[in-house]
């Protein structure tokens, strides 16, 4: 590779392979699933998210390498949620909010 290539990351990416995609307004909340466990799998969406979100909010069954793909500065939340718990999406997503607080965006 030459050393004047510079391989677009993130958002250019994102931009470069989809167009304007999906954005997140302050105090939206995305639900994205993880799939099978290979990031490779991840739908363009889902990366927009994690691209964007200021909070990822997750359970014990999502890979690493997909976390990793959030934004540096993203505050991560441990939702709890373990392969053994059978629970669903809708009680391992109760996330408070103070009031006061500035909107967040949150995946």
């Amino acid at each position: 590779m030459p050393a004047d290539h510079n391989p677009l990351s993130g958002m250019k990416l994102l931009t470069a392979l989809r167009g304007d995609g999906p954005t997140f307004a302050p105090g939206e909340v995305w639900l994205v699933g993880a799939g099978p466990g290979d990031p490779g799998l991840l739908t363009l969406d889902a990366l927009a998210g994690l691209l964007q979100a200021d909070v990822v909010v997750h359970d014990a069954l999502v890979d690493p390498r997909v976390l990793a793909l959030a934004r540096r500065d993203a505050q991560m939340q441990f939702a709890g949620k373990l392969s053994t718990m059978n629970c669903s999406a809708r009680s391992v997503g109760g996330v408070h909010v103070p009031p006061g607080q500035p909107m967040k965006s949150v995946t």
